[in-house]
């Protein structure tokens, strides 16, 4: 029998859920995200499917048991999973996660950098997951809701880079479809209730909206399989 705890946080999960497929995802415009419009009308139709929970079920791809390859870039994968297409991958050796994880402390001022490395290790943005990848899952955490979420709440949220920030939810929310730990929901949730305070238009407009297909993704499997 579910906890009181438990039946309070399905409770929240399934109304948000509901909130984002029924209100947020419907009202993005296709214009601003320029030459992602197709992905944003097919968005918007794939994330009403996930309310079925059955269908929900079925198109989420499980966790990779290591270390893998595909044949496209972060960004398409990216977009490929807030749709719930699975990735063609393959494995491969895992690069070693210390050199990589010492290079995004030395660039932590530097957003733009920071952003090239993740998109080049994470170009199979499923291998945040990893066993490996433990210690950037809790730098990237960190980075969000210590250092970001103290502009933001000091009203100094333009400071920000918005790609530097989605791209950080985008890879944290894929996680938190995958794990028992709800720290990472709470951060999908808060940067979720900012919805304005952070300006999010042209180029990271459809990283906006692969962010939102993700965070339904991961309350689906929440709802499915935690709950």
């Amino acid at each position: 029998m579910p906890s009181r705890r438990e039946e309070l946080l399905r409770a929240a999960l399934t109304e948000r859920l509901d909130e984002l497929c029924r209100e947020r995802v419907a009202a993005l415009h296709t214009a601003e995200t320029n030459a992602h419009a197709a992905f944003v009308s097919e968005l918007q139709a794939h994330v009403t499917g996930l309310r079925n929970e059955s269908t929900a079920t079925a198109q989420q791809q499980p966790a990779p048991g290591g270390w893998t390859e595909w044949e496209g870039d972060c960004p398409e994968a990216l977009r490929r999973l807030s749709l719930g297409k699975a990735l063609r991958a393959h494995s491969t050796p895992a690069p070693p996660a210390e050199p990589f994880l010492a290079s995004l402390y030395e660039v932590r001022r530097k957003p733009t950098e920071r952003l090239r490395l993740l998109a080049e290790r994470y170009a199979c943005p499923l291998n945040i997951t990893c066993d490996s990848e433990r210690e950037v899952r809790e730098h990237l955490l960190e980075r969000l809701m210590v250092q970001d979420r103290a502009q933001v709440e000091s009203g100094r949220a333009e400071s920000l880079s918005p790609e530097d920030v989605l791209l950080k939810l985008n890879l944290l929310a894929v996680y938190a479809a995958h794990t028992d730990d709800l720290r990472y929901l709470d951060a999908l949730n808060y940067y979720y209730e900012l919805d304005e305070r952070l300006k999010l238009t042209g180029a990271e407009a459809w990283l906006a909206a692969s962010f939102l297909g993700l965070y339904a993704g991961a309350l689906t499997r929440w709802l499915n399989r935690k709950l």
